[in-house]
């Protein structure tokens, strides 16, 4: 059947339900044909989410609902429109506002609400928006509650939305859930800094991505301890992720003076530009190791972090994704005793950073890519301290039967009178788990207004900087000393030594075309198998299929018995893109990018659509490029915004322009592609 949802949640571009182009479509008529939220689908969305709950018997009519968004919709015409669908379903509304997703999540624990609506399109560009949803317990919706959501969806008429009342109050609560996660966040149990004088020599530039940290950012990094604060790109005006955030740091190791110059790839980022000046002033208090300057790095609703750090002996910068954070948080947990836990990661991952984290004394899993599995694995490993056997084996055997649905986790835990609300936090419980996207989750302690303390966990980027950093120094004291900044430098870099990994990107494309089994997938398939034999003679191909994403292709090179490369497939759940990831030893990298090229002309030539806005408007761009230059002005009836998206997609993250800039010229990928015509396979 069709779903609406991606890796987490649903996402597209939006529209108003107005415009010409949308005329006479239903709200799921102009998702499924023309890929884009109108604001009567985000009603409709919601409303049959608290619709589907309520006729359960899951939750009862007038059961609150905390709502929160980023603010790339500063009308609020969508995230109104989410509110309002939650009222007339049937829920008590209480509204966080402008808030981080973490946040959202947290204070529905902390009001015993009865779930959770996110606004946001998390990493994705302004022009995209969609909701994510948190269960009453803190999970995310898994994929048998996404097809049962998504079939709701599809069998309602909006004008039954239409029809309802609001019945039920919608109540303010933004300033009091913020005071919550504030106060969460700098607890010494959460954020690990055990003394704020561990940070009084640090300077951090905060990148908000002009997104959901833009309001608590700087009073919460002040109150942890960092000697000077410098927030950039907190502005609320709906630019959010541009030239800001996460995403534009995705597949950069280091950044060199050249990069933050006129000119450079990141000469329009507030961020890079300001960690340059401030470290470049601080060059010999930072070379002696009296200072230290670095960035954090969120994304739109503030769930992932990447850090950072200004290198002054080299005058650039390096950046540490979800492997690296997450491997010097595990090293911290073993200084402290805690090394026998767990370490989840995903198949995105690096494999040697589940490999340190072995030689730390941790188990470790693989899971699918997405957060909610991470969110899965850890209140998995929760439950399996703190709730009796025989419960924990039926939730357990309920997974394995393949019955992945949070809600009827949920219903399991109740009928076994072992709901969210018995099960306290579990002390000690060495856990971390991470993407390599910067999803870092660790389990936190939320403190009840009666008093009592729960065990929570969220992705929360505000939480892995602070722990990040509470790792460094509560290793370090203060990071480094005059004598010691090369090699303590290099600690911070490679917590582990490091594999190979890259990431080749197809955009625009017919997600329905890759499908396990479709002419395009099986076409992919025999060529990685053909390319291995023929780069590792000695090795064997082999195919790791998961449940949880049938349709990736995963194929691993095994030598000696030993898991040394890796070559993925998936598309995207959150952005209209396929990848080809891959994984492997650092000698393994000419033979996997060999493997990458090939794979990626078959994804170019099996999977455009040139049938979509942005499509159309990529290959109006390449022709033009082609003739003398990229445009100045949008092509494709763009905006100046999704002009510049188109570039930078087109360019930087696909590789057929020279540039992301006006004037740029086709690169040989860019002039087969140009060559091969309309896609097929």
């Amino acid at each position: 059947m069709f779903l609406f949802q991606g890796t987490d949640g649903v996402r597209r571009r939006v529209k108003l339900s107005t415009d010409p182009e949308l005329s006479g479509l239903t709200p799921q008529q102009a998702f499924m044909r023309h890929g884009v939220i109108t604001e009567r689908f985000m009603e409709l969305y919601t409303y049959c989410h608290v619709r589907q709950l309520i006729e359960s018997g899951f939750i009862s009519e007038g059961d609150r609902f905390v709502i929160g968004w980023d603010p790339r919709d500063p009308d609020k015409v969508f995230s109104s429109a989410a509110a309002h669908g939650l009222a007339k379903g049937g829920a008590r509304v209480v509204v966080a506002g402008v808030a981080p997703t973490p946040a959202v999540a947290l204070y529905m624990r902390y009001i015993k609400a009865a779930g959770v609506v996110v606004v946001t399109a998390s990493h994705n560009p302004a022009s995209y928006n969609g909701i994510k949803i948190f269960t009453r317990s803190g999970l995310k919706l898994l994929p048998d509650d996404d097809r049962a959501l998504s079939g709701r969806v599809l069998a309602t008429d909006y004008a039954e939305v239409e029809r309802a009342a609001v019945d039920v109050s919608i109540e303010d609560h933004h300033d009091r859930a913020l005071e919550v996660f504030v106060n969460y966040s700098i607890d010494p149990s959460n954020s690990w800094i055990d003394d704020p004088a561990w940070l009084e020599d640090m300077t951090i530039v905060a990148d908000c991505a002009n997104g959901a940290l833009s309001e608590v950012a700087e009073g919460i990094l002040q109150k942890a301890g960092f000697g000077e604060v410098v927030v950039v790109n907190d502005r609320l005006d709906g630019s959010v992720n541009v030239r800001s955030g996460v995403a534009e740091l995705e597949g950069v190791d280091e950044i060199g003076p050249d990069m933050v110059s006129d000119g450079g790839r990141f000469a329009g980022n507030m961020a890079m530009v300001r960690l340059f000046e401030i470290g470049r002033k601080k060059r010999d208090l930072v070379a002696n190791g009296s200072a230290m300057v670095c960035a954090a790095v969120f994304d739109g609703d503030g769930d992932r972090f990447y850090g950072v750090f200004y290198n002054p002996l080299t005058d650039s910068a390096f950046v540490l994704t979800g492997d690296e954070t997450a491997a010097l948080q595990a090293g911290y947990m073993a200084e402290r005793g805690e090394g026998d836990g767990l370490f989840l990661n995903t198949v995105e991952s690096d494999l040697a950073a589940a490999i340190k984290a072995r030689e730390l004394g941790f188990a470790t899993e693989l899971t699918a890519v997405g957060d909610k599995w991470i969110l899965l694995g850890s209140f998995l490993a929760l439950w399996r301290r703190t709730l009796p056997p025989d419960v924990y084996n039926h939730i357990r055997s309920l997974i394995d039967k393949g019955s992945v649905s949070a809600d009827a986790l949920e219903r399991a835990l109740d009928e076994a009178g072992e709901g969210r609300d018995k099960v306290s936090a579990a002390g000690g419980l060495a856990l971390v788990g991470a993407e390599e996207s910067g999803h870092t989750i660790t389990q936190g302690y939320l403190e009840m207004a009666d008093g009592a303390r729960v065990a929570v966990f969220h992705g929360n980027g505000i939480k892995s900087c602070l722990n990040t950093f509470g790792a460094i120094c509560g290793s370090w004291r203060r990071g480094y000393h005059a004598d010691d900044v090369e090699p303590a430098l290099d600690r911070i870099r490679h917590p582990f030594t490091g594999g190979f990994k890259k990431t080749l990107y197809v955009y625009y494309v017919d997600k329905s075309r890759w499908r396990r089994g479709t002419a395009v997938w099986n076409d992919v398939r025999a060529v990685i198998c053909e390319k291995m034999a023929e780069l590792w003679p000695g090795g064997v191909c082999e195919e790791m299929v998961r449940a949880e994403d049938a349709d990736m292709l995963y194929m691993k090179i095994i030598e000696s018995g030993l898991h040394t490369g890796s070559v993925f497939v998936r598309n995207s759940g959150t952005e209209d893109k396929t990848g080809v990831t891959l994984r492997g030893d650092v000698t393994a990298e000419t033979k996997l990018l060999e493997i990458g090229g090939a794979v990626l002309r078959r994804l170019i030539a099996g999977l455009k659509d040139q049938k979509g806005v942005m499509g159309r408007a990529e290959m109006e761009l390449l022709t033009a490029a082609g003739r003398g230059g990229a445009p100045q002005s949008p092509v494709g009836g763009l905006d100046d915004r999704e002009y510049r998206q188109l570039l930078v997609e087109t360019a930087t993250k696909q590789g057929f322009l020279t540039d992301p800039d006006p004037g740029a010229v086709l690169t040989e990928l860019g002039k087969w592609y140009l060559s091969t015509g309309e896609p097929k396979i």
